[in-house]
């Protein structure tokens, strides 16, 4: 990975933190109808993965009925994607990422916080009430999507997809994908390169908050 690269991923993590940009991509998997289909047709030709995902389809009806369709899940989604992340950053990385967000607060007080901040934000967008009867509706073309990107989840990011599995919330992955893209790609800095390189990204967007203030 290059400089230009590490530069462009701080960039876009900074942007999340500092500015709404990211906030709009939030639930683009529901109005996305020919992408959703899309996953559907491909479905039937993937004869590989048929049985696989059939088990998938059922665990996912099974999360339906238990309440996963609700803000207070996706709400959830998103605070233990960010758990992930800070659980690898030191407190003095923490500090310089969150300070800016959080005011004079210190420590896990300002994580907490942001967390808290991103997730009440994505939690209560307009868009994410479309979700339940969107789902419902499109049925297999949305469920075959949520599928499909949960088991490239378990490939790409192995550590968010079991936090979230435990309690069905991949399948919510898809809806916020858009918004936590670049956090999910600092994790696969870090598990690709190594803590070297994933340090070396976090104190870049340490230092551009800093100047952002």
């Amino acid at each position: 990975m290059t400089e230009a690269d590490l530069d462009e991923l701080a960039d876009e993590i900074v942007l999340l933190f500092t500015t709404g940009e990211f906030y709009r991509g939030i639930g683009s998997g529901i109005g996305e109808v020919s992408k959703n289909f899309g996953y559907l047709t491909y479905s039937f030709l993937d004869t590989d993965t048929r049985y696989a995902r059939s088990r998938e389809m059922e665990r996912m009806i099974r999360a339906i009925h238990r309440g996963i369709l609700s803000r207070d899940k996706v709400y959830e989604t998103v605070k233990r994607i960010f758990d992930s992340f800070n659980k690898h950053t030191s407190e003095s990385q923490k500090r310089n990422i969150y300070h800016g967000a959080a005011g004079a607060m210190t420590g896990s007080v300002i994580v907490s916080q942001v967390v808290l901040q991103l997730a009440t934000r994505v939690g209560n967008l307009a868009s994410i009430p479309s979700v339940f009867s969107y789902y419902i509706l499109l049925g297999g073309g949305m469920a075959e999507r949520s599928i499909y990107r949960s088991r490239s989840l378990n490939t790409e990011n192995p550590e968010v997809y079991y936090a979230l599995r435990k309690d069905d919330l991949d399948f919510l992955f898809f809806l916020i994908e858009p918004m936590v893209e670049p956090i999910m790609e600092s994790l696969k800095v870090k598990r690709i390169y190594g803590d070297h390189m994933f340090n070396a990204l976090i104190d870049k967007v340490g230092e551009k908050i800093k100047s952002h203030a």
